[in-house]
């Protein structure tokens, strides 16, 4: 189930940030096979680049 929520995350995003989150966290590109760590470092990154 963390890859509906991963594509709800990165859906609204523009293409440069959604770009930039998914060479930070990698998994992220293959939807299919994201589990629940991937969210989490995905969802940490992402406040990381509010906070910036």
């Amino acid at each position: 189930g963390a890859r509906y929520f991963i594509r709800e995350l990165l859906k609204p995003l523009p293409a440069t940030e959604r770009s930039l989150l998914e060479a930070k966290v990698p998994p992220v590109k293959r939807r299919t096979s994201c589990v629940y760590a991937d969210l989490r470092k995905l969802y940490s990154e992402m406040e990381r680049l509010k906070a910036a």
